[in-house]
């Protein structure tokens, strides 16, 4: 924490080397009143983020400033699908936005595992929760059923294709959403190539041959499945890279001088971070390093800045350095992506907060708390940025009354869709046509929000049999097998690229059907992935691809 402030806004203008008018209005800076014992704590998630009172207890700020859970946790994580994990009389528990308790797991809380889950691994995606138990880690649903066991090495969370990289007995595996290993065990490391398929590298191939360089002598191509296409593939010696030659190799894909800089970062949004040449930034820059790089010009936008972290809806977090006798102080504040100054290098940003998220961002100045927003921020959602692929499909699909948010300002795009939620959607895209047949399914009721929506589906031959499962989610199958029929069902008979696509599948005219559509792709140029489960924002691209035009 800083004693004093150094730097004035005049101080900050200078230290960018831009003028006055270079502050871009859409960011402004609002100070929480009565928050001088209050600390950010992380980022915004799910419209809410941490904050600590006297270094020592945890609660919850939203998005107008509000501390609307107070600080009573010893222990506490972000929010995610209306819920949050946190510590009570020892035990793990799960709130919601009220601070009420919706689970109680029952299971003590253990410092050193949880340790370990510093990656969001315990918040709820796309239904599931990952938290320790007797055994190790496992998974519990939004009721708090355990649905996978405790006994994985590692906390892990499951990606958009609804697959999780686990440890178990010091085995690398994946696991689909029911727990079950996805490839063989015995592997060391399991990775993903461009097209589709796996490499799994059992324990004794692997020689270490350099830095950052393992040579093997032979590994398993598997499938998307864990099947084994082929096995015992020789490999040429590799090069033996030690890290800087590794790093400055990457400097002529931009055109970069090997005089001036060290490295530079994968772009975002073609822009990247790159690191001065030690001499370099002591005789110009007094030791500060870190500049932004245009990757489509080679040319600096930016810096340099002692520390520089990646865009995050359209801004980044950067630090100046100021030192005041034998004490250095940091000073934080944004640039936009023209290098221009969004807000004043003046401020401490909450404790391990890299930016603006969901349009927001805490930051302390002179020992007060603000609210710092991007009121440009669109969608109507805090989870909806401008920057996020699914935002034109978001307000595009709530514009036509398709659907709407969890909440006034949640969209959840990242949670599961299940099969209730896209026949509602394709309902409302109809026009909300009244259904005239009696009610077929058992596990439909009258008061469910899909109830009219099944039924219209029933009567148009888009869904059947006697149940319709509308709590469970929908997979990339059903999306565009829903959706092909919506369309009246057209008849294709392309030939797929897909492997993981059988030629008699039920749903293989409607993949083709959404190839030729623009709906969507594969998830490679060989797979399709019809099994991975959907989320909100990509259901909404879907329909959008498929039906706005």
């Amino acid at each position: 924490m800083k004693k004093k402030i150094l730097c004035t806004f005049l101080a900050s203008l200078l230290a960018f080397g831009c003028p006055v008018s270079a502050f871009a209005a859409e960011i402004t800076a609002t100070a929480i009143p009565n928050s001088r014992n209050l600390e950010g704590w992380g980022d915004f998630s799910d419209g809410m983020c941490l904050v600590m009172q006297d270094r020592s207890k945890l609660g919850y700020i939203n998005t107008a400033g509000k501390v609307v859970i107070p600080p009573t946790y010893t222990y506490a994580r972000d929010f995610s699908e209306g819920k949050a994990m946190v510590v009570i009389d020892n035990k793990v528990c799960y709130i919601d936005k009220t601070g009420t308790v919706v689970i109680s797991t029952g299971l003590n809380y253990d410092y050193d595992a949880y340790g370990w889950a510093n990656k969001g691994e315990t918040e709820f995606k796309n239904g599931l929760a990952c938290i320790y138990g007797p055994g190790g880690w496992g998974s519990i649903n939004a009721s708090g059923k355990v649905v996978i066991p405790f006994q994985f090495d590692e906390p892990y969370f499951f990606n958009e294709k609804g697959m999780a990289q686990v440890f178990l007995n010091g085995d690398m595996n994946y696991i689909n959403t029911k727990g079950k290993l996805i490839f063989p065990t015995g592997y060391s490391a399991i990775g993903e190539n461009k097209d589709g398929t796996w490499i799994g590298i059992r324990h004794d191939q692997i020689t270490h041959a350099g830095f950052l360089h393992s040579e093997y002598s032979s590994y398993d191509v598997l499938d998307a499945k864990g099947n084994i296409i082929k096995t015992n593939v020789k490999t040429s010696a590799g090069k033996n890279y030690d890290m800087i030659a590794l790093a400055q190799a990457t400097l002529d894909d931009y055109g970069l001088s090997k005089d001036r800089y060290l490295s530079i970062s994968l772009p975002v949004d073609g822009i990247a971070t790159a690191s001065l040449l030690y001499d370099v930034a002591v005789a110009n820059y007094g030791g500060v390093r870190n500049v932004y790089i245009d990757t489509k010009t080679g040319r600096e936008i930016a810096g340099p800045f002692n520390q520089a972290n990646d865009f995050r809806e359209g801004y980044a977090l950067v630090s100046k350095d100021v030192t005041d006798g034998l004490v250095t102080y940091s000073y934080y504040g944004l640039i936009n992506k023209k290098g221009q100054p969004a807000l004043p290098l003046e401020y401490d940003p909450a404790i391990n907060s890299k930016g603006l998220s969901e349009g927001h961002m805490l930051a302390k100045k002179n020992g007060t708390l603000y609210l710092i927003k991007n009121t440009s921020h669109k969608g109507g959602f805090t989870d909806v940025s401008s920057a996020d692929y699914f935002y034109k499909p978001v307000k595009w699909a709530v514009e036509k009354g398709i659907t709407s948010g969890v909440s006034d300002t949640s969209f959840a795009p990242n949670q599961t869709c299940t099969r209730g939620q896209i026949i509602s959607f394709l309902w409302r895209a109809a026009g909300s046509p009244q259904p005239s047949i009696s009610n077929p399914y058992s596990d439909v009721k009258s008061n469910d929000y899909f109830y009219k929506a099944a039924l219209w589906a029933c009567e148009q031959g888009m869904a059947e049999d006697t149940s319709f499962a509308p709590n469970a989610p929908c997979t990339r199958a059903m999306a565009v097998e829903f959706m092909w029929r919506y369309d009246s069902s057209p008849s294709y008979a392309a030939e797929l690229p897909f492997y993981d696509v059988n030629a008699d599948a039920d749903y293989t005219e409607a993949i083709a059907w959404a190839l030729d559509a623009g709906v969507t792709a594969g998830t490679s140029e060989t797979t399709f992935s019809p099994d991975s489960t959907c989320t909100r924002g990509q259901i909404a691209t879907f329909l959008y691809r498929g039906f706005s035009k």
